[in-house]
């Protein structure tokens, strides 16, 4: 059982960078989620030179969503803005994410459609 109040929460990333239906889901089963380059350190692994080892982290915790850098070189960006370093952002639903340089983009989701989302690693 989740120990926070979200009913499914999940990333969505887009193929197409324009629209349409998502390419992957990444359901957010825990209180902590690591996203980042070191497959052995991370929940979701993202392979661009711009992201550093562990370099953010979404966070559930008293009923609310947050994301992390985790004092990476290259940034995370919420909606385009570049938030700081080592302080918790607070995320709203359809809230989109971006890790370093990297082109990828991840919106943060929360609906029953993630029941069928799988939580892989890239």
């Amino acid at each position: 059982m989740r120990s926070h109040a979200f009913s499914n929460p999940y990333l969505s990333h887009l193929a197409d960078e324009e629209g349409g239906d998502a390419d992957e889901l990444f359901a957010l089963t825990g209180r902590c989620t690591l996203l980042g380059r070191a497959a052995a350190a991370v929940d979701l692994v993202l392979k661009d030179a711009s992201i550093s080892r562990q370099h953010a982290a979404l966070i559930h915790a008293d009923g609310t969503a947050f994301v992390q850098d985790l004092g990476s070189a290259s940034g995370t960006f919420v909606d385009g803005v570049q938030i700081a370093a080592n302080k918790a952002h607070a995320l709203a639903e359809g809230a989109v994410i971006t890790l370093g340089e990297c082109k990828t983009t991840y919106t943060y989701r929360l609906s029953a459609k993630a029941k069928g989302a799988i939580k892989r690693k890239r």
